[in-house]
């Protein structure tokens, strides 16, 4: 039986979790999302895709530069990342054909792995919040990924530097910032309870121990949070 229009199904785009910290639930387009839709092909006026194609993710990352972005292309379409890609990466189809491409959590790493910071483009891409409930959620991995976003999205805004691959202070300085932040996190008491959801969203230097404190920077990103002991996102629910 063939479908009729009122038989598709469409894309949900409702958030499935709180609204941000202190931010609407959905921004205006700006120039930044416009830029990146006229040269990824996306319309702007629609937000931020949740996957990238690797031809797409290349121009987000060097829209003024061809042969940077040649050479980005030439590495993911090789062998040893085409295996990483297959591993990590997602499928995406563009004019009715399947092919690699990266979600916000594979485009950073590859970002990473490929050994260069995010562009201004990308910064933004990384930053917003995903559209397709499946990919976040009220989760524990989902609740600490829209944490992360906001230390990009803020750290951005300020003029800061936030290198989630490269984590500031130690890994108990981002409990206690989950711990004020969100009612999941609160009663949570060790480190070693935070490692099971930190693998493959962000990592520190070898030398974290020598770093310093990452209080006085997380205070200035989330000002709302400083003095909460009962996460603020539950305050919120019982208002």
């Amino acid at each position: 039986m063939k479908k009729t229009d009122d038989t598709v199904s469409k894309p949900n785009t409702d958030r499935f979790f709180d609204p941000p910290l202190s931010t609407p639930k959905r921004q205006p387009p700006n120039a930044l999302i416009m830029k990146a839709g006229r040269l990824a092909g996306f319309d702007g006026r629609d937000g931020w895709p949740d996957v990238l194609s690797i031809n797409e993710f290349s121009a987000l990352q060097f829209p003024d530069d061809e042969a940077d972005r040649s050479d980005l292309l030439r590495a993911l379409w090789g062998f040893k990342w085409s295996n990483w890609l297959a591993d990590h990466g997602v499928t995406v189809i563009r004019d009715n054909a399947p092919g690699p491409g990266v979600c916000r959590k594979s485009g950073g790493q590859l970002l990473h792995r490929y050994g260069v910071q995010p562009s201004e483009l990308l910064q933004g891409w990384l930053g917003s919040p995903p559209v397709n409930a499946e990919t976040t959620g009220d989760s524990h991995s989902g609740r600490l990924e829209y944490v992360l976003c906001e230390c990009e999205r803020r750290s951005m805004e300020q003029g800061k530097t936030f290198d989630r691959w490269n984590m500031p202070g130690k890994k108990n300085d981002l409990l206690e910032l989950l711990k004020k932040l969100e009612p999941r996190f609160k009663n949570m008491t060790s480190v070693q309870s935070l490692d099971r959801y930190l693998k493959g969203v962000c990592t520190w230097s070898l030398r974290a121990k020598s770093n310093p404190d990452a209080t006085p920077l997380y205070r200035e990103l989330f000002p709302e949070a400083r003095g909460n002991h009962g996460a603020v996102l539950e305050n919120r629910r019982k208002a």
